[in-house]
């Protein structure tokens, strides 16, 4: 390495910016597990988490990338080439990815939610749609581009058909609607706005719409892990090596920042709280 990677100031760059990515990965697998009818602003917080989070990590990567093909940085003219649209940073990993022909224990999960999650997180963070969705619905005309109906109809809705629909888990939900409505419905007032602007008036209906909550929740934290996981495993591939005693000092060990989302399945569908 010739020097200390602490006497770099592109070490401290890198140590910075994927420290903030991976908090704001965090921030919103945290906030993503939280999100329910009752409280609409924690899919904000999530899908702006989310959505920052995967596009400064693909950046970083695309940097590793230039840094070992040009043995410099990009300019800030270079990188703003890049742009912000998700769907084409995590095109350019993929490129990266095949170029390097890198060995992965959890490869691109090239699927249909994943296209879907991608595209939802590309529309909120879109400033002609869904970032400023809020502001414009406050300005007095109601935004077309809400991005929790969006995200509701095109990640949920799949996520409750493959594992919610027609199970045994909807079934006990239906059942459990019925008992509390039969309990307490007389004497409860609900009054809520869910995910797709429909109202909840009823016990039964807030209480049916908490089980898919859940399944929401778990398996859209999932679907969003799986990018984050395979783009971090493309991160310590690359810097990993490159960062030993004759490689890029300002790579040495950022890789164990990211290492937290390297994780089974399991893990990145259960584990309510990120870090692990």
């Amino acid at each position: 390495m010739g020097r200390d990677p602490w006497d770099y100031p592109e070490w401290h760059g890198f140590k910075r910016e994927t420290s903030l990515a991976t908090g704001l990965v965090c921030a919103g697998a945290n906030s993503l597990g939280r999100a329910t009818y009752a409280d609409l602003g924690g899919y904000y917080v999530a899908l702006f988490g989310l959505a920052n989070g995967i596009e400064r990590l693909g950046k970083l990567i695309w940097v590793v990338d230039f840094r070992a093909t040009n043995v410099r940085s990009p300019t800030d003219a270079e990188l703003r080439k890049l742009g912000h649209k998700l769907p084409e940073i995590v095109n350019a990993v993929r490129a990266i990815d095949q170029k390097y022909s890198l060995d992965l224990r959890y490869p691109y999960p090239d699927d249909d939610m994943t296209s879907a999650v991608l595209d939802a997180l590309a529309m909120f963070a879109d400033a002609s749609r869904g970032r400023y969705a809020n502001f414009e619905t406050i300005s007095g005309a109601t935004s077309p581009h809400d991005p929790v109906t969006y995200w509701w109809a095109n990640v949920v809705e799949p996520i409750l058909n493959k594992h919610f629909r027609g199970t045994a888990r909807e079934v006990r939900a239906m059942r459990d609607a019925a008992i509390v409505e039969a309990l307490i419905g007389e004497h409860s007032i609900v009054w809520h706005q869910d995910e797709t602007g429909d109202t909840i008036s009823d016990v039964a209906h807030g209480s049916y719409r908490s089980s898919e909550n859940e399944l929401a929740q778990k398996y859209g934290r999932l679907y969003t892990l799986k990018i984050v996981r395979w783009m971090s495993e493309v991160y310590t591939n690359l810097t990993k090596p490159m960062s030993g005693p004759d490689g890029d000092p300002a790579l040495f060990g950022h890789y164990e920042i990211v290492s937290t989302f390297v994780a089974p399945d399991q893990y990145l569908r259960d584990r309510k709280r990120w870090p692990l």
